[in-house]
C-alpha cells in the first residue's frame, strides 16, 4: 500500500510539474508565433501522433502487461520489444515522410513535419514501459519533467517569432533523445539487463499487439482528426482556438495518466492472482473517479473564461466555449480508462477495439453536420458523442463479466446536470456560484455515488 501511495505522489507531482512547464511552453509559443504559426505546429504534432501510434503498435502496453503479470521478465524479451519498435519506426518514418511530401511538398509544413517525424527514433528506444511494469514511477516522473524542461529551455533560446518554428520541432526531438538516454542510464545503474537477439519474432509480437495498436490508433485518430479537418475547412486561427481548449483539457487529464500508469499493472496482477476481488475494487474506483471528475468539471466550468485569458491571453477568449463543451470528453475519458484498462488487464482488448470502431463511425457521421450548425463547439460535441458511444458499449460488456452497479455513475451525472448547470447559467455572482456548488452540488454527487464508510476506510488504508 505504501508503494501505491509513493507512486501516486511521484506521478502526480511529476505530471503536475511537467504539465505546468509544458503549459508555459505552449503559452509562450502561442504568443510569439501567433495563431498561424501555432496552427502549423498543431499540424506537425498531429502527423507525429499518428506515426507514433503505428510505430508503437501497442508494443509498450503488451510488454508492460506481460512483465507486470510475471509471465516474462527476461532480458531477451525486453530486447525483442525494442528491436520490433525500431524496425516498425523505420518503416513508419518512410511512409509518413512520403505522405507529408505528397500533401505539403511546396509548403513550409513539409520541413516541419519531417523534423517532427525524427522523434520516432528516440521514441523507439524509450523503456518507460519497463519501469511502469516494475512500479518505478519516480524515474518515469523525473524523465518526463526532464524532457519538457529541456524542450522549454530550447524554445526559449531559439524561438522568437513564426520564422523560428523549425526550432520547435528540433527541440521536441532533442528533449526526447535526452529522456531516452536518462532512462537507459538508470536502467544500467540498477543492473537491469537487456539482450538483443537475431531471431526476433517481429511479426509475432506485432500481431499480438495489433488489437491494442488498433485501439490506440482509432482513439487518437478521432481526437487528432479535428485539427486535420479544420486545416481543410477553416483558418489557422480556428485550429489554434480549438487546440488551446483541447490542451487545457489535456492538463486536467493528469488524473487519467496517473490512473493508467498505476491501475493497468495493478489490474493485470489482480486478474491473475485475486480475480474474486475485482468487482469490489472496480466498484470503489468508479465511485472515486466519478466523484472527483464531476467536482473538477464543475469548477472548470465556473472559471473557464478566466483560465483561458490568464494562460493564453484575450486573443483566445473564444476558446472558452469550446473548452466548456470538451468537458464531456474530460469526464467520459477517465471513466473509459477504468473500463478499458479492466478489459485490457483481462486480455479482452478486442472488445475495446470494437467499441472504439463503432464510436469512431458515430463521430464521423455527426462531425460535419455539427460543425455546420455549431462551429468549433460542434466538433467538441462530436467528440463527446464518440466517447458516449464507446463507454456505453464498454459498460455493457464489462457488466457481462463483472458485477457492477452503474447507478453510482448515472445518478451523480444527473444530479450535476440538473443542479449545477442552472446555477452556472442563471446565478450572476461568482461567489454565490462557488458557494452553491460546494454546499449543494458536490455533497449530492457524493451521496448519489453511494459512498460508504468502508469505501473511505479502504482509500485511507491504501493511501496512508
Amino acid at each position: 500500500m505504501k508503494k501505491i501511495t509513493s507512486n501516486i505522489t511521484f506521478l502526480f507531482s511529476g505530471d503536475i510539474l511537467s504539465k505546468l512547464i509544458g503549459f508555459f511552453a505552449v503559452t509562450y509559443l502561442a504568443r510569439v508565433v501567433g495563431p498561424s504559426g501555432f496552427g502549423k505546429i498543431s499540424i506537425g504534432l498531429t502527423f507525429l501522433s499518428y506515426a507514433l501510434l503505428l510505430a508503437g503498435s501497442g508494443l509498450p502496453i503488451i510488454g508492460m502487461r506481460t512483465i507486470a503479470s510475471g509471465k516474462k521478465n527476461d532480458p531477451g524479451y525486453i530486447g525483442d520489444i525494442i528491436i520490433t519498435r525500431i524496425l516498425n519506426s523505420i518503416v513508419v518514418f518512410i511512409i509518413f515522410l512520403f505522405i507529408t511530401y505528397y500533401f505539403y511538398r511546396h509548403n513550409y509544413i513539409f520541413t516541419l513535419n519531417a523534423i517532427y517525424l525524427l522523434y520516432l527514433i528516440p521514441a523507439s528506444f524509450l523503456i518507460d514501459w519497463v519501469f511502469q511494469a516494475h512500479h518505478k514511477m519516480e524515474y518515469l516522473s523525473f524523465a518526463k519533467v526532464l524532457n519538457i524542461l529541456v524542450y522549454l529551455i530550447m524554445i526559449l533560446l531559439f524561438v522568437k517569432n513564426e520564422a523560428d518554428i523549425l526550432w520547435v520541432a528540433l527541440s521536441w526531438v532533442g528533449a526526447a533523445l535526452l529522456q531516452s538516454v536518462f532512462l537507459w542510464i538508470v536502467f544500467a545503474y540498477k543492473k537491469h539487463k537487456v539482450r538483443f537477439r537475431l531471431n526476433v519474432r517481429v511479426f509475432s509480437l506485432t500481431r499480438k499487439a495489433f488489437p491494442l495498436a488498433t485501439a490506440n490508433l482509432l482513439s487518437q485518430f478521432v481526437l487528432q482528426f479535428p485539427v486535420i479537418f479544420l486545416s481543410i475547412v477553416a483558418s489557422n486561427n480556428d485550429i489554434a482556438n480549438f487546440n488551446v481548449a483541447f490542451r487545457l483539457i489535456t492538463l486536467m487529464l493528469i488524473i487519467d495518466r496517473v490512473f493508467y500508469l498505476i491501475f493497468l499493472p495493478f489490474i493485470s496482477n489482480i486478474v491473475k492472482n485475486k480475480m474474486e476481488e475485482l468487482p469490489l475494487i472496480l466498484h470503489r474506483l468508479l465511485k472515486l473517479i466519478i466523484s472527483v471528475t464531476l467536482s473538477i468539471a464543475c469548477f472548470a466550468f465556473l472559471f473557464s473564461d478566466n483560465l483561458i485569458v490568464l494562460i493564453f491571453g484575450t486573443g483566445y477568449l473564444s476558446s472558452s466555449e469550446v473548452f466548456d463543451f470538451l468537458m464531456i470528453y474530460f469526464i467520459l475519458t477517465i471513466l473509459i480508462s477504468v473500463f478499458s484498462n479492466t478489459l485490457i488487464g483481462m486480455r479482452k482488448e478486442k472488445i475495446f477495439v470494437k467499441s472504439l470502431l463503432i464510436g469512431a463511425l458515430s463521430f464521423f457521421v455527426v462531425l460535419y453536420p455539427l460543425y455546420v450548425f455549431q462551429g468549433l463547439r460542434g466538433i467538441a460535441l462530436a467528440i463527446g458523442i464518440y466517447e458516449l458511444v464507446v463507454i456505453s458499449i464498454l459498460i455493457k460488456k464489462v457488466k457481462e463479466m463483472v458485477k457492477i452497479n452503474i447507478k453510482i455513475i448515472i445518478w451523480p451525472v444527473l444530479v450535476t446536470a440538473c443542479l449545477f448547470f442552472p446555477i452556472n447559467y442563471y446565478v450572476a455572482s461568482i461567489l454565490i456560484k462557488i458557494l452553491l456548488t460546494v454546499v449543494f452540488v458536490i455533497p449530492l454527487i457524493l451521496i448519489t455515488a453511494q459512498w460508504a464508510r468502508s469505501d473511505v476506510d479502504f482509500f485511507k488504508k491504501a493511501l496512508l
